[in-house]
Formats: structure tokens, sequence, C-alpha cells
């Protein structure tokens, strides 16, 4: 019953602390005691226990004096760290001179500055990428108008000048939406233009009609309403001159 105790604290005990070096033996029982000591009393010969720390067995006879010689082994104890455990030393940052504090300082500092430079130099070499694309897309739009004034004049320019330059900023303007001069021309083709309009775009409400296509609404213009009576900073025959009206003689109704 003892030996089944024993062993159940040993390995309740290798569980939390880990296998031990030493293994406990079972301990003797007080019966097993008093037969050794028996047998010792009748023998006549002492036994001496071995241990770890041991006096040695070969000493001289009493008359005559000796060396005694002691020998000791220690044991380390084993200290049991646990998974992940670390030393607080280890956390600890690295105390740092005065002399490599101000050299940290003044390397970042550089640092900063050719970085600052660097941003500086790319934002310049962006804006001139850009003024680049923006100079190239104006002359491809302005191509076919320079390639006709160099087949007049017989000379090469990359700028629109006189009649080709006011045709490309109409043309500019047109693109990015804005109203365009009517250009002269006589009545009879304004209206015959104003007509093919009108019927393309009824051409293409019908076959939405048919499709099912939704389109979007148009805009109507409101009639402008003629206003009727004076009124202020408005077109007035004559000229009012205290309080009176006065028209000219062209203007008069005729009888």
């Amino acid at each position: 019953m003892a030996e089944d105790a024993l062993a159940a604290l040993q390995k309740h005990f290798e569980q939390q602390f880990g296998a031990t070096t030493d293994v406990l033996g079972p301990l003797p029982s007080r019966k097993t005691e008093r037969v050794e000591g028996d047998e010792e009393n009748a023998d006549g010969v002492e036994e001496v226990p071995s241990s770890p720390s041991s006096v040695s067995s070969h000493t001289s006879p009493p008359s005559s004096p000796g060396i005694l010689r002691v020998s000791a082994v220690e044991q380390e104890r084993t200290t049991i760290v646990q998974p992940g455990k670390k030393s607080f030393l280890k956390k600890m940052p690295k105390l740092l001179v005065e002399e490599e504090l101000v050299s940290e300082r003044k390397r970042k500092l550089s640092a900063a500055a050719e970085g600052s430079a660097q941003e500086v130099e790319q934002d310049s070499l962006e804006a001139e990428n850009l003024k680049n694309d923006v100079a190239l897309q104006k002359l491809l739009r302005e191509s076919h108008l320079l390639h006709e004034a160099a087949s007049r004049s017989g000379t090469v320019s990359l700028e629109a000048q006189g009649k080709a330059r006011h045709k490309a900023t109409m043309q500019h303007i047109a693109m990015l939406g804005g109203q365009t001069k009517d250009q002269k021309m006589p009545m009879a083709a304004r209206k015959g233009m104003h007509a093919k309009r009108q019927r393309i775009k009824k051409l293409v409400a019908a076959e939405a009609r048919e499709s099912g296509t939704v389109l979007a609404r148009e805009k109507k213009s409101k009639p402008s309403k003629r206003l009727q009576g004076f009124q202020p900073k408005s077109f007035t025959p004559g000229k009012m001159r205290g309080g009176t009206l006065r028209i000219p003689k062209h203007m008069l109704p005729k009888d």
C-alpha cells in the first residue's frame, strides 16, 4: 500500500516539475530494520550506508595517526523553466551613450533631408511630364490644321498661326462642350440641316419605341413671354424728358 502511494506521489511530482534524477526507493518497514539489526549484532560487522557524499572506508588503525580523506559530490539543483518565460533583463532596451544618441539624431536628420530633396525632385519631374503631355495632346489635336497651313505656305511650324490658330481655338472650345459660333451660310442650307437633325431624332425615337428602350427626356425650350406695357431698362421708342415722351417723326403713325 505504501509503495503504491509513493509511486502515485512520484508520478504527480514528475508531471508538475519534470523527471527526477534520483529515484526514491520504498521506505523500509520497522520489522525489516529489527531483523537487520539482529543480524549485524550476531555477525559483529558494521556496514556503512552508501550515499553521494560518502566518507572513504579505508582508514588507518587508531594507534597510528593517518590522513582522513573526504570526498563530497555536490549535486546541482535543476531549475524548472516554464516555456516562453524570458528574463526581465533581456527585455530592457540597450542604453545608448550620448555620442551614439547624437550620431543617431544626425543620421535621422540627414535621411529626412534626403527624402525631402527627392520628393521635390520627383514633384518637379511630374510637373514637367504633365506639361509635355499637354503639349503633345495639343500638337496631335492641331496636326491636321498645321498640315494644311504647311501645304499652303511651304514652311513647317509646330504652333498654329492666324486662321489656323483661330480654328484650333474654336475646335478646342467645341470639344470641351462650349457653344460655337454659327458660321455664315445660306438660310436654305441652315434650314435643311435643322430639318435633317429633326428627322434623325424622330427615327431614333421610333426605333427606341419599337425595341422598348427608354431614352433621355428632351428638354423643351419654353417660348419667351413678351411683356406688355412699359418695362424699365427695355426698348422704348423715343426718349423721356421732363415726364414727356418725345418720339421722332418717322415713328409717328401715318394717317
